[in-house]
């Protein structure tokens, strides 16, 4: 009976965290789109969000750990509808991860040429700085006359 009440609350925590991660993939496409948009403009509050909603699912995994316990072996006593029902949680998880780790791949990659422009132009700049300062004269220090009174 114990094993049945175990099946409902890991139901539960997954469900919550399916519900954590679609808005993962929520912040992330907007962060996406965000920067497709406009790609000066820093997203930081959909990145605080995002980090939430990680913070979120870290605190329920905890949870099933020590819901679990050092004894794995109570999930094999768990009904056969009760696995499934996780098995179907976990796939849909599994989809929802994949799906965002796409769209981070696409963010990674369009960040890092973005970067590697940005690294470019200031190098750039800075052999321009560099050659300007060359053709500046030499700050000369004023002589110093030892025949004058102080």
């Amino acid at each position: 009976m114990k094993e049945r009440g175990l099946g409902k609350e890991i139901c539960s925590f997954l469900e919550k965290k399916l519900v954590f991660f679609n808005q993962y993939l929520l912040m992330t496409n907007q962060i996406k789109e965000a920067y497709a948009v406009n790609k000066d403009q820093y997203p930081g509050a959909l990145l605080s969000q995002r980090q939430a909603c990680i913070y979120k699912i870290e605190r329920i995994d905890e949870s099933i750990k020590r819901m679990v316990g050092e004894n794995p072996r109570r999930l094999d006593r768990l009904s056969e509808k009760c696995k499934t029902i996780i098995d179907g949680y976990l796939k849909r998880l599994k989809g929802i991860m994949e799906t965002v780790d796409l769209v981070d791949q696409e963010l990674v990659n369009a960040l890092g040429a973005d970067r590697k422009d940005m690294k470019a132009e200031l190098l750039k700049l800075q052999d321009m700085r560099h050659a300007a300062q060359g053709y500046k004269g030499r700050r000369e220090f004023v002589p110093r006359f030892l025949d004058t009174v102080r």
